[in-house]
């Protein structure tokens, strides 16, 4: 009789263990972390297939841009000094066929890691070349490809390969064998501190009127470069998009602190990556923003509780301690005080993000400089203040056949396929090769970043001419980079425009009376 008492079913509940509250809270499920470890692994090999068509002309130097202008770029941003701090393998070599290397390696790094075999060096490699990646053109990263850094980062210090891997095939490791399916550790601790982190700052950035007024997703949906049709259908119906707007803050400022309860934290657990998914899922639906949906879904999966996993063989899914060698333990002790470090700088850099007089102290130098060469550095916004202007772009060019009586053929080098048009397309994300350029070009709006729109247009001019060689005429003789914008928000008009001009390029024949064209564009630069 107390043999049966002291041996549990298969089937016993998790909760009839012994851990404490801050191992409910702060616990994951190797099984959780087995299914997180290979998503994320696909995760990195998407990352991969996003950037394949973009590698020679936003990671190399034969590019637009390139290892100079990424140098200018951080002198500009991060001050003196950055070159101590900064870091990345790709700043070694700027030809095509090294920088492709490296993102084939990146890409077996990732496969490895959803295979999990060698695990742990698979995932130190992939987080170095992901956060390589992202050093090298910061223009073109998203708020999810940089949680898709720091979740590598932490995943260095997780028993990802524990179960259902290459790893655990050979050592024997199955979940049946298993003394603790449940572990908690201050690396599983910065993991779901770094989710909450994350989705509470972003809330944060919200404070302001255009948030708490229920008007954001007008802006939001209405940005063309990114929303979708189904985006431009539902900003039509007001009390939806207020609803969003107000749904968005709750579950950002304080649904996502549901995650802390001890009491059923399996329960809260599962109701908040419900929401949460939700969400992801609408953001998908309506807009196109590369794998920023997908990336923050994976981030939830090592938040799958013990009870979400129906099948229990394990004896023993308390968080006790597992029997390792020597080397193990120390090096989990290591990674132990790491990790508590590590969580330290996340709560210190997000507060100082916020620019609140009170927070400047909590990041001096040197911690900047840890968190940069660590590749921690972080700042989340999503749209904390959504954009004003909606653009689009034309890269108007003239070719050099232009004959007496006949005017030069002018056509767009960079958007439309050559076909030139003046008006907004229905849907500007489908003008431009795809998600990094999107990116690029919002970026560009900012005035900061104003030098790299002449080099944009002459790699935009040098890559048409090496693609139509055959003829003279088919050479481009002049262009020009216009940026095309309206105001957003609740007074939208579909009429209401501006035109920039940001860059020209003119060869050697200008045309005739060009240059007074070029004055006269000036002048009249933002008029309608």
């Amino acid at each position: 009789m107390n043999t049966k008492h002291q041996t549990p079913s298969p089937d016993v509940h998790p909760m009839n263990d012994h851990r404490t509250w801050w191992q409910v809270v702060f616990g994951c499920d190797l099984r959780s972390l087995a299914v997180f470890r290979i998503m994320l692994g696909l995760l990195v090999l998407l990352d991969v297939g996003l950037r394949w068509p973009d590698i020679e002309a936003l990671y190399s130097d034969s590019g637009f841009f390139t290892r100079e202008l990424a140098d200018e770029y951080y002198a500009q941003t991060a001050g003196a000094g950055w070159s101590q701090a900064i870091w990345s393998v790709y700043s070694f070599r700027g030809d095509v066929r090294f920088v492709t290397g490296l993102f084939v390696v990146q890409g077996l790094a990732g496969l490895a890691l959803a295979l999990g075999a060698a695990t742990r060096g698979a995932t130190v490699l992939a987080w170095v070349l992901v956060a390589s990646a992202q050093v090298r053109n910061p223009i073109v990263i998203t708020s999810g490809d940089m949680l898709l850094k720091l979740m590598l980062f932490w995943s260095m210090f997780l028993p990802l390969g524990r179960l259902w891997s290459l790893d655990a095939l050979r050592r024997g490791h199955t979940v049946a064998k298993e003394q603790a399916l449940w572990r908690c550790s201050f690396a599983t601790a910065g993991l779901i501190l770094q989710v909450i982190i994350m989705y509470f700052f972003t809330g944060v950035a919200k404070f302001n009127s255009i948030w708490f007024e229920g008007v954001a997703m007008d802006f939001v949906w209405r940005l063309d470069i990114f929303a979708n049709s189904w985006g431009k259908y539902l900003v039509q119906f007001s009390a939806l998009s207020q609803f969003v707007a107000w749904a968005t803050l709750f579950i950002e400022l304080i649904g996502i602190w549901l995650l802390l309860i001890p009491w059923k934290n399996w329960m809260w657990r599962l109701l908040v990556m419900a929401a949460y998914w939700a969400f992801h899922l609408g953001i998908a639906a309506t807009m196109t923003i590369g794998l920023f949906p997908l990336i923050c879904m994976v981030a939830w999966l090592p938040l799958w509780p013990a009870e979400g996993w129906r099948r229990r063989t394990s004896p023993n899914i308390a968080a006790a301690p597992v029997s390792e060698s020597a080397f193990h333990r120390w090096t989990a002790v290591v990674g132990n005080l790491v990790c508590a470090a590590m969580i330290g700088l996340m709560i210190c850099w997000n507060l100082y993000n916020m620019n609140a007089p009170w927070t400047k102290s909590l990041m001096p130098k040197p911690l900047h400089y840890v968190g940069h060469w660590t590749a921690f550095y972080q700042h989340f916004q999503m749209f904390g203040v959504p954009p004003k202007v909606n653009p689009w772009f034309v890269f108007e060019a003239k070719l050099n056949d232009q004959q007496p009586n006949v005017p030069a053929t002018t056509l767009d080098i960079f958007c439309t396929d050559g076909i030139l048009n003046y008006q907004k397309p229905p849907l500007v994300r489908d003008t431009l090769p795809g998600h990094n350029w999107r990116r690029l070009l919002q970026n560009m709006l900012h005035q900061d970043l104003a030098y790299l729109r002449q080099p944009l247009l002459d790699y935009a001019v040098r890559k048409w001419n090496a693609r139509n060689t055959e003829t003279n005429q088919r050479q481009v003789r002049s262009a020009e980079l216009f940026c095309y914008m309206q105001e957003l928000g609740p007074g939208y008009r579909e009429g209401d425009w501006v035109r920039q001009t940001w860059a020209v390029y003119r060869t050697a024949a200008n045309d005739p009376g060009q240059t007074l064209d070029d004055l006269i564009d000036r002048m009249l630069n933002g008029n309608r």
